[in-house]
Formats: C-alpha cells, sequence, structure tokens
C-alpha cells in the first residue's frame, strides 16, 4: 500500500477542510445525500471508462476483494461499514480527475480493491456459491450503517495485520494526529517475513535513493540508531549522518510494514525481519477476525480500532 499514502494525504486534507456531511433521511450523527444511495459512478481504470453500478452490490465486490471470505461473518460485517463509509465519504468530495470524474476508481492503490462479480466467482472456483452468500449476508445485513466521528464520516483506513499494536496516524503523517486513528492492542496471528540480500546490494539500494550517503568497509557499523515509535515500527534509520524515515525505507526494501529489524546474517549477507503487513492504521483484519472469533460483533470490533465512533444507519426515504 505504498502508492496509497500519497492519496490518503489528500484525502486526510479533505477530512480537515470539507464541512460536515448531512444526509437526508436520518436525524442523528451523520448521513448522506440520497440521490447517491442508488449506484456509484466508478471508473474502470483499465477499459478507461465509466461504469453505473448498484452500490451495495459494488460494496459486496470490494469487500470479496479486500478480505478473505473464510473469515469470520462479523467481520466481513465490519470490514462491509469500512467500505460502505469509505465509499460515502468519497461522495461526499469533488469529483477526482483521476477518476475521469467518478466517485471511485478500481485501482487499488487510489481507492478500494475491486473486480466484477463473475471474475470474483471464477477465482473462488468450487467455493463461489457458498463465498459469495457469506459476503452478501455480512454486506445485507449492515445496509446503510457508516462510521462517524464528532458528526463527520470517518476515514475507514484498514490494514491486513499490525501483529500486537496499530499504528497512530501521526506517526505516518507527521503531525497530522486524526483523534479515532490512534494505536491501540490488536490481536492475531504473528505474521514474520523476511528479506534476505547482500551488503552490497543493500548498499546498492540505499544510494539509489540518497547517492549522498558514505558507507565505511563495516555496513553494520554505518547504522548509527532505529528509533522505533509505540506500536514498535520504526521511525527512522540513520545511517552514517543520513535519517531515512521507515516508511522511506519500507519502500526502499518492499518491505510489508515499518515494523523490522536489521540481522547480520554472516557470510556478508543482511536480514531484514519485517512483522506485519501494512501501513499499520486504523482496523487491522487479521485482528478483527480473532476479536470474531472471541464472540465479538462487528460494532465491538469498529469500535476498539475506530476511537470514540458511532456506527449510525442511512435510511433513503
Amino acid at each position: 500500500m505504498k502508492k496509497i499514502l500519497t492519496h490518503i494525504l489528500f484525502i486526510i486534507s479533505i477530512v480537515v477542510l470539507v464541512p460536515t456531511i448531512i444526509l437526508k433521511g436520518y436525524s442523528g450523527d451523520c448521513v448522506i445525500k440520497s440521490r447517491y444511495c442508488k449506484k456509484i459512478d466508478v471508473y474502470y481504470k483499465k477499459d478507461d471508462k465509466i461504469v453505473y453500478l448498484p452500490l451495495e452490490e459494488y460494496i459486496k465486490c470490494v469487500v470479496a476483494k479486500e478480505m478473505p471470505a473464510l473469515f469470520e461473518i462479523e467481520t466481513l460485517k465490519a470490514q462491509a461499514i469500512a467500505v460502505r463509509t469509505f465509499v460515502y465519504k468519497k461522495m461526499s468530495e469533488e469529483k477526482s480527475k483521476v477518476h475521469k470524474g467518478a466517485t471511485v476508481c478500481t485501482d487499488f492503490a487510489h481507492c478500494q480493491a475491486y473486480a466484477e462479480k463473475d471474475a470474483i466467482l471464477v477465482g473462488w472456483e468450487d467455493d463461489a456459491e457458498k463465498n459469495w452468500d457469506k459476503i452478501s449476508k455480512a454486506v445485507d445485513e449492515t445496509t446503510g450503517k457508516v462510521v462517524c466521528y464528532d458528526n463527520e464520516l470517518i476515514l475507514p483506513l484498514f490494514h491486513s495485520n499490525s501483529t500486537g499494536l496499530t499504528e497512530s496516524s501521526k506517526e505516518i503523517w507527521s503531525s497530522i494526529d486524526i483523534p479515532y486513528l490512534r494505536s491501540v492492542e490488536s490481536f492475531g496471528t504473528e505474521d514474520v517475513s523476511y528479506v534476505r540480500l547482500s551488503v552490497d546490494e543493500f548498499k546498492k539500494k540505499i544510494l539509489h535513493k540518497y547517492p549522498n550517503i558514505k558507507f565505511s568497509s563495516d555496513v553494520f557499523s554505518d547504522i548509527k540508531e532505529i528509533e522505533r515509535n509505540e506500536s514498535d515500527r520504526v521511525r527512522h534509520v540513520k545511517i552514517s549522518e543520513n535519517i531515512i524515515k521507515g516508511e522511506v525505507f519500507r519502500e526502499i526494501f518492499s518491505l510489508k510494514s515499518t515494523n523490522f529489524k536489521l540481522v547480520n546474517i554472516g557470510n556478508n549477507k543482511i536480514e531484514i525481519k519485517v512483522y506485519g503487513s501494512g501501513h499499520g492504521v486504523g482496523l487491522c483484519q487479521v485482528g478483527a477476525n480473532e476479536m470474531a472469533k472471541r464472540g465479538k460483533k462487528f460494532d465491538d470490533i469498529l469500535k476498539h480500532y475506530y476511537g470514540n465512533i458511532n456506527i449510525v444507519n442511512f435510511f433513503d426515504k
């Protein structure tokens, strides 16, 4: 999700600048204009065209692409509400030039993952009917539900696996501290991946991004400091006198997250041990599924990962 961070920064600016959206048909915290509630205009990037789709059908397809169908039904419900909230938030913003004027696009790096239903069913093979019924149930049973904070639709960020603690928004976007996107305890299985390369390859990748860095004969002595934040992710790496932010380091080496360790494994080789997957902000999908396995409902899950939020209903009357 490296490319998506740039687009998220734009969305965050909208969070700050766009006023509260009042949703017709509901007198509670927030809803959205009724003209948006039946269909959604989607820019198909590959085909360079705009297609109008039934809104809830579109949400089902996004949930099917963003989360494994084998996850617990309550986890899928939480994901469905997060997806719907994102869609309604996009509807409240100005149309993007990237979308050729549509509300959302099919590029997961810019909006959310999407594929047409037929393609999804083919990918599921023998489990197609069972999986689609399960996804449909999760979406249908949460129809109209969205997440709000302080009377506004939230930016419902999510990621695969945080392995312990989620990340605060301010750690990713410097001074931007979104109250409902702060570090919380997460659950689930540990996700560990490895990147192994020679010291020369390590230097080459660093120098490609930072050509002025001076390495000595001992690269490990050049690594002066690795500063971590409260969620144990790397805030920055100091090599010689140069500071490399954790997100930039992650991008350089195509790491799954910024929670990593550098290990000297001998024979002039270095190992980068990586924990978790994704930027770590917001809802942790693996952690949410563990909560569901422990008997928690979708609202418990959402309120755990998004602080002090309300889950409200939109009724198109």
